[in-house]
């Protein structure tokens, strides 16, 4: 193959693999509103993550409402072209491990910067920022609290 049609061949499959994490971002954005899927972090957990609100922010930011976009998550601009950057980015990024490093731990910090501010100010009472009631690990809690709360109401204690 020659360098010319080795470089074009490169460029085409760069896109094909922009355009398929495209498409399974937006698969997935469409399957999780149509069935109302929410987060699995919160339906298991109970708690929302620092990711919580992002599908939502996205699509929002999508009809142009960049207002509800903010709200439900204000980094929803920087998720997306870091996931696809490190994914299909060359690495290390910018020829550098060390720029590379600091770019996915700057925006890590801001990540857990911005959901400590969220749970601080939006929990429990503002979506996205509230508690599954109905998630895995609380249902959990509420059985083995009451199988405890019968079974110690049955036990005497001498005096």
């Amino acid at each position: 193959m020659h360098i010319k049609n080795k470089t074009i061949y490169q460029k085409i499959k760069k896109i094909f693999y922009s355009l398929s994490i495209v498409f399974i971002l937006f698969t997935f954005v469409l399957i999780t509103s149509f069935f109302h899927i929410g987060c699995l972090v919160k339906d298991v957990i109970g708690l929302p993550c620092p990711g919580c609100g992002l599908t939502r922010a996205t699509l929002a930011f999508l009809r142009l409402d960049f207002k509800t976009a903010f709200h439900y998550h204000p980094l929803f601009w920087l998720a997306t072209p870091v996931l696809i950057v490190s994914i299909y980015g060359k690495k290390p990024l910018f020829n550098s491990k060390k720029i590379e490093i600091i770019i996915y731990v700057t925006v890590g910090i801001a990540f857990i910067v911005v959901y400590i501010y969220r749970m601080l100010i939006l929990f429990p009472t503002i979506e996205p920022m509230t508690i599954n009631n109905n998630s895995f690990l609380l249902i959990a809690f509420r059985i083995i609290k009451s199988f405890i709360s019968q079974h110690i109401s049955l036990v005497t204690i001498p005096n």
